[in-house]
């Protein structure tokens, strides 16, 4: 711009437009600037609303997943801690069926063991009878040949390997120590 001064008015040369117009464009340009300023921020409020809302979407999704997760969980777990429970009771249940047939078994062994030892027993007493001479006479080993319920027949020494003897304890316990 230029200012030439003919006659002492200053004027603006080469440039038409007066203050008031310089003025007015530039409220008019400051309007619009701020209705475009306006949009772009509503535009990018709205914009971070729907990444926000989908940020939100997507953790809820994963939450609520692992939520799903976690009760399918709870319950499977509570089902395993009452079939432990049940396996437990049964498992000491059979550990107790286990102990009583075993003491079983041991309390037939020791009816076995008992019969063993009164088996050989009684073979020692055969053998020391038949050894000492014994033929069936009951007064020569000192037994009665008389009982409570009247007089008792003589036992038969050879009887199918079996003897029947009838003695009283302490003649019993002669014979066993007198081997």
């Amino acid at each position: 711009m230029s200012v030439s001064s003919s006659g002492g008015n200053n004027t603006l040369v080469n440039n038409p437009k007066t203050l008031a117009e310089v003025f007015h464009n530039h409220i008019v340009r400051q309007g619009q600037d701020r209705i475009r300023i306006d949009k772009m921020r509503n535009q990018l409020v709205d914009n971070v609303s729907k990444t926000t809302e989908i940020s939100v979407e997507f953790l809820n999704e994963g939450v609520a997943k692992a939520y799903m997760n976690e009760s399918r969980l709870n319950a499977i777990t509570s089902d395993l801690q009452f079939q432990v429970r049940t396996l437990a009771a049964e498992a000491d249940n059979w550990l107790k069926v286990m102990n009583k047939f075993n003491e079983s078994l041991k309390e037939l062994g020791d009816v076995v063991n008992w019969t063993d030892c009164i088996n050989y027993e009684v073979s020692l007493i055969n053998q020391t009878l038949h050894r000492n001479g014994y033929r069936g006479d009951n007064d020569a080993v000192g037994l009665s040949s008389t009982g409570a319920d009247g007089p008792r027949k003589k036992p038969s020494m050879w009887d199918d390997g079996h003897v029947e003897i009838i003695l009283r304890t302490d003649l019993a316990a002669q014979i066993l120590f007198d081997r």
